[in-house]
Formats: structure tokens, C-alpha cells, sequence
């Protein structure tokens, strides 16, 4: 309810910044303040090889990157050009349905075009995708392979290795005043760097490769961007999809707020707990337990040595309450996650060094040159305006837990006075439109709650919205099929209302709230992606495949040499026991990985404190195939005292049960075996 109330405050405002924005909804809004000498300016667009060539396979038969030059500052009719950097993906129809859509960035400041996004739009996964539309990515104007590189690389506040409150922010701060004096020094005209410019961008984009209209795709900053694309360029722009929205207007921005819809995220997937018998019975208050222990780390930090230097400058973290609290509202964007909460929360809770280390490595933001800081904070700080419960940084106006929000990343605009104080951006008002429009939204979305997407709705006559229940951020691409099939039927044509039907059926996360307790398989999987190469698990295999193919490809030679007859039955049955007890064996090797690696790609949290209960099932078969070949090495080695056990019978029989003994050492090993050890 409070969040409700603060974003009410901001469709409230005083009365000159209302005279404001009606002064600013007077002019059109892509005349404004641009220079005479760019009004009608042409940009060109130059094909040439991907900056990311070297680093992706993929099918070039349907990509392209190129980039164009745009005005830095429209404002000045001086102002030198940049280069943005963007990449094609052709679609495999000759006239598709949806023509062109172009991909708008979160962030803002993340970047649009990589490796990753090469090969997988131009796989097999997005056959469907490209079936009905080209598909252009860039990034924006001081982001990724964009000009100008700004601000780039600098660390978050909890990358400094310190307490976040007590100097990690000030750090982080001061470190962004001296690289914007920097910047300025350049000739970089921060000022530029504005919604508004970057819509300009959007629409010089679209005349560069000829297109006269296209459809706008947009996830959280890029839905901000998306409706100011939609205000100056309403005649070039076909159809937009809004997902996870940043609403145009001006929005507080506050600790207060970002505790609410903290706390409104939380009590989703809380309910959600509750209506599951085994959750609620080992987490019926999940919610307060996340607060009781972020409340513990206040009293006593953490602090986590061996991180990397990708992800901290001084290979440590201190986890205060501050760092734990904006991680966890982090992995709420996440659908995915969300089973997984409970192993979060218990790793939390016993303080797992070892899993919460391997939390920072794989979820924290890692020092990287792409992602555009410095243009991030510029928009951030021209898109919002301090809560004034916020107090002007005095704690008493702030709620307990919204002091765990207090930060001074490009996320928030605390500390923008110190930084960038600059004019409101003229983009910075609401949406009226007939373009026809999809607007998403996930009910657990705390950082763009689903209440901004809906209060959008007003302006929009044409416009369908979609929720997607226990759903974060990103919400039609996390969405699965259903989410993706509503996308695709409106890319292929939006003036037919798309059957969004599937969305009210999302089942909720079934929470995971039992496993066995044991780091050892994380550990294995860390030191073999670092490079370490196992001896015994290879030793095992080749000893077991040796076997499993070498006793039917003897039993075949013997056949041809006739040679068959003058076997004891006795040795042949102890060859089949003893290929049937590698056969077993390699079975309960092969289900061990596969619930290892389901395990892995269902249960990301999980992975670092344990693996599933029914990983003892693969030890159990195990244990029967050591038991049946070492029966069979047994046997031939009594055998051999009569003299006359055939000495390939007697090794295979050996070389077999000594191997399914490896195997049953190796599950062991990481802590997979029938019991742990």
C-alpha cells in the first residue's frame, strides 16, 4: 500500500513542475530544443565484420552488424557525431508478417549486441522468432561497442571489498564525480546522454536502414525509451511491446520505495510458500525469515574472501545487511529462482561461506568495460526525482528497512545532486497513444512492480495487457511458450488481439525445501571448469567401456574360431555376470550425471549446498554393480587355483570389478554415493 501511495505522490506533483510538463506536451516533442542543422539530418548505415567475431559461431547467413553516426548533442549545432554499433538478424522468411523489430536495452546502459545473442538468434532456438520477423539489436550511445566508452568498468559500491553504508558508497560516488569531471575534460557532453537523445537515436536508426516503420521490443529502461520513441516517432513506429515498465513520466525514487516493492515481491512468493503443505511447514513466514537474517547481517557482516577480481577489485565482499538485502531483491527479477529461495535463505542463515562465495561469482555484476555507467547514471538521474521522505539522506525519514536500500548505484538516483544535477529530460511525461501496443508485466517484479505497467493503460487506446502471475522481471521471455507465443502472435500482427488466455495458467514455483547436504558435487564441476582433469572418473570409464564392449566382441571371435565348444559354461557365465555388472555400474553412473545436471540447470541456488535426495538411487545401483562384478571376479579367481580359467576371462573379470569399485569411490567422492561421507 505504501508503494501505491508514493507512485500516487508522483502523478501528483507541484504545480510548476505539472505547468512543466504541460509546457513540454505543447511542443512536439522531436522538435524540441534540436538544432536547425539536424532537424533533417541523414544518417547512413555501413555494414561491417561483428566486433564479437572471433568470439561466436554462428550462422552469418543471417546476421549482419554495421553501425551509424548520429549527433552526439542535437541541441548544438556543432556537436560532433558517435558511432552506435548494432547487428542485424535477417529473418528466414522473404517477406515476413512482422517486418522489422527492434530490440530496446534495459538498464539503462546494457549493452544490445554479443556473442551470445549471435548464436542463439541465429540457432535453432529462434526459428520461430526469425519465422516471422527481422530482428535488429545496438547499442545505445555510450554503451557496449557504441561510442563514446565512458564511466565504463567502474565498481558497484560492494565491490570495493568494504561495507556498503559505512564507505563502500561514498567510494562509488566519488569515483563517478571524478570520472564525469573526467569525461567532460574529454569534450564528452554529458548532458547528451538523456532519454530524449536516445530516442532520436532510435528513430535516425530506422531512416539509416530505409525502414519506414518498424515494431518497438522493449524490457524495463528500454519501455521508458520505447514510449519516448512512441512520442517523437509515432509515425515511423508500427507497434510496441512493453514489457516490465518504467512509465515515462518522472517516478520517485527512493529507498522507501524500493522497500515496498521489496516487500511486496517477497509476500507473492511467500503466499505461494503457504499454499504448499511441505513449504509451509518448513517456511510458513518465508518472508520474515529473509528479514530476520538480513537484519543479522546488519549486526554482524560477513565478509567473503576468494572472489574473484572480475567481481571485486580486492578478491573479498563484506556482506552487510545492506549487500544481502539488494542481492536477494537482485534474484527476485528471476523467475528461475525462485524454487531455489529456501536454499538461499538456509545458506544465508548458516552464514555457508563456500555457497554464498559462489553466489557473488556467478550472480553478482562483474567489473565490465560493455555496460555504459556513465550513461546509466545520466538517465537515471534526468528520469526520477528524490522522495522527499527520503529526507535529503536523513534516517530518521526512512523506514527501517528501507535504509537497506540506500545506495548509491546508477539503479537509484540517491546522490544525483552530488553527481550529474541536471534538467528533467523532455521525454519525461505520460504516454498518449494509438499505437497498438503489448504491455507485460510480472506480479513478483520488484524493481518495475507490475502497478507501473498497468498505469500506463490510460493513455494507450489500443493496447493490450498481459500479467503473468509469480513472474519477475522480463516477464514474457520468462514466461516459457505461453510468453513467447503471445509475443510472436503480436509481432506477426498487432492490430488482431493475441490469445493471451495461458497467462492466468503460470503454475507457481514448487519450492524446494529438501535435499542432501553436500557441497562436494559443486566442488568437482568448480575445479573441472577451472581446468582440473579428473583421473579416476576417466579411469573408470575407459575401464568399464573397455569391458562392456570387449567380452561380446571376444564371445563374437571365439564363435568365428569355432572355439566356443571347448569353453566351460562356467567361464562364459562368469563373463556375462561381469558384463552385466559393468553394464549396472555405468547405469548408475549415467543417472547420477543426469540428475546432477538437471539438478545444476533446475536448481541454481541449490547447486552450492547440496544435490537431490534421489542422487542415492545412483549410488544404490552402484553398490549392486560392484556387487555383481566383484561376485565374478571372485569366481574366476577361485578358478584359477584348478589351473585352467582362461587368463582374459580371469583380467576382465578383474579389470571390471576393480573399475566398478572406482565408479562407487567416485560417487562418494562427491558426496553422491548411497550414504555421505
Amino acid at each position: 500500500m505504501m508503494y501505491a501511495m508514493v507512485f500516487l505522490a508522483a502523478l501528483l506533483a507541484p504545480v510548476s513542475a505539472a505547468q512543466s510538463q504541460e509546457s513540454i506536451a505543447a511542443t512536439p516533442a522531436s522538435r524540441m530544443g534540436v538544432a536547425p542543422v539536424w532537424e533533417n539530418f541523414e544518417p547512413s548505415y555501413q555494414a561491417h565484420i561483428c566486433p564479437f567475431q572471433s568470439d561466436a559461431k554462428f550462422d552469418k547467413d543471417f546476421i549482419e552488424c554495421g553501425s551509424v553516426l548520429v549527433p552526439e548533442d542535437r541541441t548544438n549545432p556543432e556537436s560532433r557525431l558517435i558511432r552506435l554499433s548494432l547487428m542485424q538478424v535477417k529473418s528466414s522468411s522473404e517477406n515476413p508478417s512482422g517486418g522489422t523489430v527492434v530490440r530496446l536495452e534495459g538498464g539503462p546502459g546494457g549493452t544490445g549486441i554479443s556473442a551470445a545473442r549471435a548464436t542463439y538468434y541465429s540457432g535453432p532456438e529462434a526459428a520461430k522468432l526469425r519465422a516471422v520477423a527481422n530482428y535488429v539489436f545496438f547499442d545505445q550511445r555510450g554503451t557496449g561497442y557504441s561510442e563514446p566508452a565512458f564511466c565504463r568498468a567502474v565498481p558497484y559500491n560492494y565491490q570495493y571489498g568494504e561495507a556498503i553504508v559505512s564507505k563502500g558508497n561514498d567510494l562509488y560516488i566519488a569515483a563517478m564525480r571524478r570520472c564525469y569531471d573526467e569525461a567532460r575534460a574529454q569534450g564528452i557532453q554529458i548532458d547528451a546522454y538523456s532519454n530524449w537523445e536516445n530516442a532520436l537515436d532510435v528513430r535516425d536508426l530506422r531512416r539509416s536502414l530505409g525502414l519506414k516503420q518498424w515494431t518497438l521490443f522493449g524490457i524495463s529502461y528500454g519501455t521508458k525509451l520505447g514510449q519516448g520513441v512512441m512520442q517523437i516517432d509515432p509515425e515511423g513506429t508500427r507497434a510496441a511491446i512493453l514489457d516490465s515498465v518504467v512509465p515515462a513520466e518522472s517516478l520517485p525514487s527512493s529507498p522507501n520505495l524500493s522497500a515496498a516493492n521489496f516487500q511486496a515481491s517477497l509476500d507473492v512468493l511467500a503466499d505461494a510458500c503457504r499454499a504448499q503443505p511441505a513449504c509451509a511447514k518448513a517456511y510458513p513466514d518465508l518472508r520474515g525469515r529473509f528479514y530476520d537474517v538480513i537484519r543479522a547481517y546488519g549486526k554482524q557482516p560477513l565478509v567473503i574472501d576468494g572472489v574473484s577480481q572480475s567481481i571485486s577489485m580486492t578478491g573479498r565482499v563484506v556482506a552487510d545487511d545492506t549487500a544481502v538485502a539488494n542481492f536477494v531483491f537482485l534474484l527476485l527479477y528471476n523467475r528461475d529462482v525462485y524454487q531455489d529461495l529456501p536454499a538461499l535463505l538456509d545458506a544465508l542463515e548458516k552464514r555457508d561461506v563456500g555457497a554464498l562465495r559462489s553466489y557473488v561469482e556467478v550472480g553478482g555484476l562483474p567489473l565490465d568495460h560493455g555496460y555504459g555507467r556513465g550513461m546509466s547514471l545520466a538517465i537515471n538521474c534526468r528520469s526520477g526525482w528524490r522522495d522527499p521522505a527520503a529526507g535529503n539522506g536523513d534516517d530518521k525519514a526512512l523506514s527501517e528497512t528501507a535504509k537497506w536500500f540506500i545506495t548509491g548505484n546508477d539503479g537509484d538516483v540517491y546522490g544525483c545532486d552530488q553527481i550529474d544535477p541536471a534538467a528533467p529530460d523532455p521525454t519525461a511525461r505520460r504516454l498518449t497513444s494509438d499505437i497498438p501496443t503489448l504491455v507485460l508485466a510480472g506480479d513478483a517484479d520488484p524493481i518495475t512492480p507490475a502497478f507501473y505497467s498497468r498505469s500506463i493503460m490510460s493513455g494507450l487506446s489500443r493496447a493490450t495487457y498481459v500479467e503473468f502471475p509469480f513472474t519477475g522481471h522480463g516477464a514474457v521471455l520468462s514466461a516459457g511458450e505461453c510468453g513467447r507465443g503471445i509475443l510472436r502472435a503480436f509481432i506477426a500482427d498487432p492490430e488482431a488481439k493475441p490469445d493471451i488466455d495461458c497467462a492466468k495458467d503460470t503454475a507457481a514455483p514448487t519450492f524446494l525445501t529438501s535435499w542432501r547436504a553436500t557441497p562436494k558435487a559443486f566442488h568437482f564441476l568448480t575445479s573441472v571448469q577451472e581446468g582440473a582433469r579428473p583421473i579416476l572418473p576417466i579411469a573408470v570409464l575407459v575401464g568399464l567401456a573397455f569391458a562392456l564392449f570387449a567380452f561380446p566382441l571376444a564371445a563374437i571371435g571365439r564363435r568365428v574360431d569355432r572355439r566356443r565348444d571347448l569353453e566351460r559354461k562356467s567361464w562364459r557365465t562368469l563373463r556375462l555376470i561381469s558384463w552385466a555388472g559393468a553394464l549396472v555400474t555405468l547405469g548408475g553412473l549415467a543417472l547420477a550425471v543426469k540428475l546432477i545436471m538437471d539438478w545444476s540447470t533446475n536448481h541454481m541456488l541449490a547447486v552450492p549446498l547440496g544435490l537431490p535426495e534421489s542422487i542415492t538411487y545412483a549410488g544404490l545401483i552402484s553398490l549392486a554393480g560392484v556387487l555383481i562384478a566383484g561376485y565374478a571376479a571372485i569366481r574366476a579367481w577361485a578358478g584359477r587355483k584348478g589351473g585352467a580359467m582362461p587368463f582374459g576371462t580371469l583380467a576382465g573379470t578383474t579389470i571390471v570389478a576393480l573399475s566398478a569399485l572406482g565408479a562407487l569411490a567416485f560417487l562418494f567422492s562427491i558426496g553422491s554415493g548411497p550414504f555421505v561421507v
